[in-house]
């Protein structure tokens, strides 16, 4: 019960400051996955780099998935933006089309830059020449960061440290097996938590965050919450849905 009332203030008052803070510059990070949905690899034509590089150009602290996030992100999830780049450029195309997308940490999106292009024949440099383009949006933000002024956030780590999370829980070992809606994953040792993977392809589909309480910080392609494993060693996963408003629980259940 403790921890659905811990889940529900963060996630109201994360809510209540993407509200109120839907200028770009009251986020202090950046998140950039390591693979965009229309690549077949990471990191493919070296665009997740750039990206990383250009977000860092224009002020931004940007940090690529797999790094480890700074210890007042880990503690305010809310306080990042996540970076995407759609594109629409089929194989034949003659011209390379992309737009970066900035989703807050309820997945609404609170930027999309104009669609940046390129008519160079050459694949990785065609991407690349249409990522620069699109990031001449970013530019013209001029960014400079601004602590939002509504949500006071040493407020917001008092009343989430005044719920205590007591649960009697097992460690985790790394390369530990789950399965979940019969699909196989793998669990990775990080220096700050853990990568949940999928057993066969070996794709990330999700980063643990340990926190001070114990517990950990669950981040998805498509969900954040919070996440702790259970006496059995299970990982229980629970976030709230805000388009239905209502909380949700996963479970990933260790293999014997």
């Amino acid at each position: 019960m403790k921890k659905y009332l811990f889940l529900f203030i963060l996630c109201i008052l994360c809510s209540f400051i993407s509200l109120h803070s839907q200028n770009v510059n009251q986020y202090k990070y950046v998140i950039v996955p390591i693979k965009y949905d229309f690549l077949l690899t990471n990191d493919q034509y070296k665009l997740n780099s750039l990206t990383e590089f250009l977000f860092e150009k224009y002020g931004f602290i940007a940090i690529l998935e797999g790094e480890k996030f700074p210890e007042d992100m880990v503690n305010n999830p809310c306080s990042a933006l996540n970076a995407d780049v759609l594109s629409d450029s089929g194989m034949f195309s003659f011209v390379t089309k992309v737009t970066l997308v900035l989703k807050n940490c309820n997945q609404q999106i609170i930027f999309e830059s104009k669609e940046g292009q390129s008519k160079l024949k050459d694949r990785k440099f065609g991407y690349q020449e249409a990522l620069r383009d699109a990031f001449s949006s970013i530019e013209a933000l001029h960014y400079s960061y601004s602590a939002p002024s509504e949500v006071d956030s040493s407020n917001l780590k008092k009343e989430v440290e005044k719920i205590e999370i007591k649960e009697e829980s097992k460690n985790p070992e790394t390369n530990s097996i789950f399965h979940k809606d019969g699909i196989s994953y793998l669990l990775e040792k990080q220096a700050n938590g853990f990568l949940i993977k999928n057993q066969v392809s070996k794709d990330t589909i999700a980063h643990l965050n340990k926190t001070s309480r114990g517990d950990y910080i669950f981040r998805s392609k498509n969900s954040n919450g919070t996440a702790y494993f259970d006496e059995k060693g299970n990982l229980m996963v629970e976030y709230f849905d805000v388009g239905k408003a209502t909380m949700k629980k996963e479970e990933y259940l260790i293999e014997n």
